[in-house]
């Protein structure tokens, strides 16, 4: 059976794997939210996301990393209703001009695959000369 290159869950060193996650959430930018699953990929670790909480959890405070930009699929909040991380996380989004509904934070839509895929750009110039449009 072929696996597309994918490294099973055995294969992949458990130190590096949370190295990669870590450095993932370190490069997320005030205002950029990525769900666990996001991350995980992002890290070279598809269908890991519940690997993203354990890295979370266990990460040296020192690393000052930015937790609260990853949230559960859909923009969930992830923690409990009414817990303290559950409020600090929202506040700290909405500080960072995210808009926070309930318990859902606002997760940008995007209409272009490649920007889905690979978080390619999309310029007005690009979206024109994809329908046939002049550049």
């Amino acid at each position: 059976m072929h696996n597309c290159g994918v490294k099973s869950p055995q294969s992949v060193d458990p130190e590096a794997a949370l190295e990669a996650i870590r450095a993932v959430v370190a490069s997320l930018q005030p205002g950029e939210i990525v769900t666990y699953g996001g991350v995980a990929a992002r890290a070279g670790l598809p269908g890991r996301a519940r690997l993203v909480g354990r890295a979370l959890r266990t990460a040296p405070a020192a690393l000052r990393l930015p937790w609260h930009r990853v949230v559960g699929a859909g923009g969930r909040i992830a923690f409990p209703v009414g817990s303290a991380a559950a409020e600090q996380q929202a506040q700290r989004l909405r500080a960072e001009g995210v808009a926070v509904i309930g318990r859902r934070a606002h997760m940008p839509v995007t209409s272009d695959l490649d920007a889905l895929l690979w978080g390619a750009p999309v310029t007005a110039k690009m979206q024109h000369t994809k329908r046939g449009g002049h550049k």
